[in-house]
């Protein structure tokens, strides 16, 4: 098969083009497991000095039995944990969100201007190139609006 030398080219932008997706998807995830992971830590250790609290109450309250208290550390060891996955899946949205926006929707806005191709192109090469799970294509999903180079460069030229 003989390629002519813009194909080749077009072939050559197209795969630094899915490189560069993956590496703002891996960025992406990176920042989210991070605080994620803290969100979570965080969601534990707040909740630990009212839930031994609690188990300590429970213990003298029911008469200095251990099965009380048993049954209390169960609970409050569950609550603790429903707690701290709340607290984390609200972080993970957030943090995506965030991140999204302030470092890799610029970067997006960029390469639109640098390449011959809109939004919705761009949308199909990254869900094309990544797992659907992945976390760059929940973020194009959850974003408020696409980015738009037309739009960044009035916003830019008005002094925003």
């Amino acid at each position: 098969m003989n390629h002519t030398p813009s194909e080749g080219r077009l072939q050559a932008e197209q795969e630094s083009l899915i490189a560069q997706i993956v590496s703002w998807n891996e960025q992406l995830e990176s920042a989210v497991n991070n605080a994620t992971n803290r969100a979570f830590n965080l969601g534990c250790f707040v909740g630990l000095f009212p839930a031994s609290a609690l188990i300590l109450l429970t213990y003298f309250l029911a008469g200095k039995s251990w099965v009380g208290a048993i049954v209390m550390l169960v609970l409050m060891a569950l609550a603790l944990v429903l707690f701290a996955n709340a607290v984390a899946g609200i972080t993970r949205q957030n943090t995506m969100k965030r991140f999204y926006q302030e470092t890799i929707q610029p970067e997006i806005v960029q390469m639109l201007k640098r390449h011959p191709m809109d939004y919705s192109d761009f949308a199909a090469l990254a869900s094309e190139s990544l797992a659907s799970a992945s976390g760059l294509l929940t973020a194009l999903t959850i974003a408020d609006d696409p980015p738009n180079p037309k739009t960044a460069e009035e916003q830019e030229s008005s002094g925003k």
